[in-house]
């Protein structure tokens, strides 16, 4: 419902429009010097945000480690048929929270778009599964652009996130980032966890070779039931600009 349906459309545009535009602003051909320019969108989840980017015309690539996720935006990017093919009822299972129970049978069209319709067919478009720090661990400064939405709090350790990103980045390169820090594994039993305030997050970015550019909060949903509930999440996304500067 949040990616690929008309109803999520306003918190797709509360993440990703700022995400998009910044793009468009420091890469606004997306064809230079006879080559697509490269970006990177680790998490893409449903990979809406990797769509978005590959109708502009960029080279768009979507890393993403659930199968479940995988699976779903294969379906919708290369089986369907047409818009409101499938109808899905993301409450069924979670009435916590509603005001009305008929509000849990809630009902949505998807996908809101014909993907096969709408991708230019020269499109560069391309979804790889896996863990990030594995599947991009041994490249070097092949991307234009890293994107991540959502992403930088599922890290166990986010400063190897931040070494990954800054390695794969050519000279130059831009890192846009957009998302809350509410750690994913900040109350696992077993395993690493390591949380940083935005403050001290800055720091190591900085540390590592970025210059941020710019930086803003946004303040966004995901995932939020469209009918009246007596709960609602809000978070305070941190949005920045980071330019690799330096050579590895």
């Amino acid at each position: 419902m949040r990616d690929w349906s008309i109803e999520g459309k306003e918190e797709r545009d509360t993440c990703y429009n700022p995400i998009i535009a910044r793009i468009q602003f420091l890469y606004p051909n997306p064809i230079d010097g006879g080559e697509r320019i490269k970006i990177l969108v680790p998490g893409c989840g449903l990979s809406r945000l990797v769509f978005e980017l590959a109708c502009l015309g960029y080279a768009a690539q979507g890393n993403e480690v659930s199968f479940f996720m995988i699976l779903t935006s294969e379906f919708i990017l290369n089986d369907v048929e047409k818009k409101g093919q499938f109808h899905v009822f993301p409450y069924i299972h979670n009435p916590s929270n509603l005001i009305k129970m008929e509000d849990a049978f809630a009902q949505y069209s998807i996908p809101d778009v014909s993907p096969g319709e709408e991708l230019p067919l020269d499109a560069d478009i391309s979804i790889i599964a896996g863990d990030f720090l594995r599947v991009y661990g041994r490249q070097n400064e092949m991307w234009d652009s890293v994107v991540t939405c959502f992403f930088l709090d599922t890290a166990r350790n986010v400063i190897q996130y931040i070494e990954s990103i800054y390695k794969i980045l050519k000279v130059g390169g831009a890192w846009i980032n957009l998302g809350p820090l509410c750690y994913h594994y900040a109350n696992s039993p077993t395993g690493l966890s390591i949380e940083f305030s935005w403050e001290e997050l800055k720091h190591i970015i900085i540390q590592v070779g970025f210059e941020i550019e710019d930086e803003t909060l946004i303040q966004s949903t995901y995932a939020e039931p469209l009918a009246k509930t007596t709960m609602k999440t809000l978070y305070n996304c941190v949005l920045f600009t980071a330019i690799k500067k330096n050579d590895l």
